[in-house]
């Protein structure tokens, strides 16, 4: 995934102080799936947030991954644009992979010397690229759900506590 936007969900203290005395697998396993509700919740809100864009391959290329650290038994959510969403646009590919994080973060005007720095060494583009204003969709995602993605890890751990 392209990008990188880091959090932390605090406010799970009690919750993951409950947690630590349960099996170790157990944990892991409760931990992955708390993560991964997580992850959905954040991904449903960067969806509904991204632009649409001229293609829309922004949108469908967003996707979640949680990876669970077998040493530190740390778990995250990776949530962002996945590889394979190439989509010739006007005889050149384009994967949003690429360009999300300009679209997330903006671009500030550039203007070069030579004809190569914006070609792809048959076809030149120009000297000049206009800025670009931020666009962004996966901070407020991520905001705007702290509570709910709160809520939904101390719900599936609880359950899956009081299930043992």
């Amino acid at each position: 995934m392209g990008f990188a936007i880091k959090a932390q969900i605090d406010g799970l203290g009690q919750v993951l102080a409950r947690l630590q005395e349960a099996d170790k697998k157990v944990r892991r396993k409760l931990l992955r799936q708390a993560v991964n509700e997580a992850g959905k919740i954040v991904l449903a809100a960067a969806k509904a947030r991204v632009p649409k864009g001229a293609t829309g391959q922004l949108r469908r290329s967003l996707g979640r991954k949680v990876k669970v650290y077998r040493s530190s038994g740390t778990a995250v959510a990776i949530v962002g644009p996945r590889k394979g969403y190439k989509i010739d646009v006007d005889g050149r590919a384009v994967d949003p992979v690429h360009y999300a994080h300009l679209v997330e973060y903006g671009r500030r005007a550039a203007a070069v010397k030579t004809r190569k720095v914006l070609s792809t060494g048959k076809v030149v583009f120009g000297r000049k690229a206009a800025a670009v204003p931020a666009h962004p969709f996966m901070r407020p995602a991520l905001d705007s759900t702290r509570d709910a993605v709160r809520q939904a890890m101390t719900r599936i751990i609880l359950e899956g506590l009081e299930a043992r």
